[in-house]
């Protein structure tokens, strides 16, 4: 692979799970932000610790979408690539990470 492809894909993979681990923390702040409790299933809930705040709450709720879009972007850009790779260059990109998937159809 190349030396730019293979920094891209590195950057590309670093930014996704930072969005995956950034989105539920952006929720739990708009939900608390809102004044509302986190519940646990009906078991139980923890209380807001901040009071609530609707000006900032919104402005949570933005940055949260904000990043559940560019989740679904880049994952979307992600996937797309993966097909590149496996009709238009014809390496073998998607069957390595599909490894599983194609051993079992050989």
């Amino acid at each position: 692979m190349r030396l730019w492809a293979d920094r891209g894909c590195r950057i590309v993979h670093f930014v996704l799970y930072g969005l995956l681990a950034m989105g539920p923390i952006a929720g739990l702040v708009t939900l608390f932000a809102g004044g509302d409790r986190l519940s646990f299933f009906g078991l139980g809930s923890i209380l807001s610790p901040w009071v609530k705040d609707k000006a900032f709450a919104h402005s949570a709720k933005e940055i949260q979408e904000m990043l559940a879009n560019a989740l679904v972007i880049l994952a979307i850009f992600h996937a797309s690539a993966a097909l590149v790779h496996h009709f238009y260059f014809k390496d073998r990109t998607l069957k390595r990470m599909l490894r599983d998937v194609f051993d079992a159809e050989s």
